[in-house]
Order: structure tokens, then C-alpha cells, then sequence
């Protein structure tokens, strides 16, 4: 059975304030064999192995945490399940509202 996500049709706009957190949910509705779950931001992977300082994911993939969010978090976040059987994403567009010297006093 493919790989697939419940709500992958339609890309979740998050806005939040420098400082606030922010969770990204990725939880596949289905798949057989088990899906491998996977993040995407801007173009390049994320994982478990590479999660630096204020971003995290954790819980096997399925969520995306921002302990704070800084101006340079915002981007286009993509989560990526997939199996032998087929492969579905879902888009989150995170917008952070505040300026580059606030920012930079919050990190």
C-alpha cells in the first residue's frame, strides 16, 4: 500500500513572532511497508543526524520543532513519506514575523 498523508493536498501557511515555537507534524494515514519519514527545507534535507540547535526532529520523523524561531527559520518545509509502494508530501510555508536585530538578540 502507497505511502500517504492525510492532509497533503493542501500546503499549511504558519506565521509566528521571533522567539515563539513552532511543531510541524508529519504522520503518514497509511502505508505498507512502514513509510520512512523525511524533512526538506528550502531544498535540503533535514534529519535526526543533522538537527542543529533550535531545530529538531524528532519522534521517528514525524514532527519538526523550532525551540524559537528566528527570522532565517522562515522557508518552505517539506515532509516526505514514502515506501517500495509510492511516495506523498506535505508543504508547510513558515513565516516569521519580526526583524533581522531582534532576531539576532533572541539567538
Amino acid at each position: 500500500m502507497p505511502a500517504r498523508l492525510a492532509d497533503s493536498r493542501t500546503d499549511t501557511e504558519l506565521s509566528v513572532i521571533v522567539g515563539q515555537r513552532v511543531r510541524m507534524d508529519c504522520n503518514p494515514s497509511r502505508g505498507d511497508p512502514e513509510p520512512r519519514v523525511s524533512w526538506i527545507k528550502d531544498g535540503d534535507p533535514l534529519d535526526e543526524d543533522r538537527s542543529r540547535g533550535d531545530v529538531r526532529v524528532v519522534r521517528a520523523g514525524r514532527v519538526l520543532q523550532i525551540r524559537s524561531a528566528r527570522v532565517d527559520h522562515a522557508g518552505l518545509y517539506t515532509c516526505v513519506v514514502e515506501n517500495k509502494a509510492g511516495r506523498d508530501q506535505k508543504r508547510y510555508v513558515l513565516q516569521v514575523l519580526g526583524n533581522t536585530a531582534d532576531s539576532l538578540a533572541a539567538g
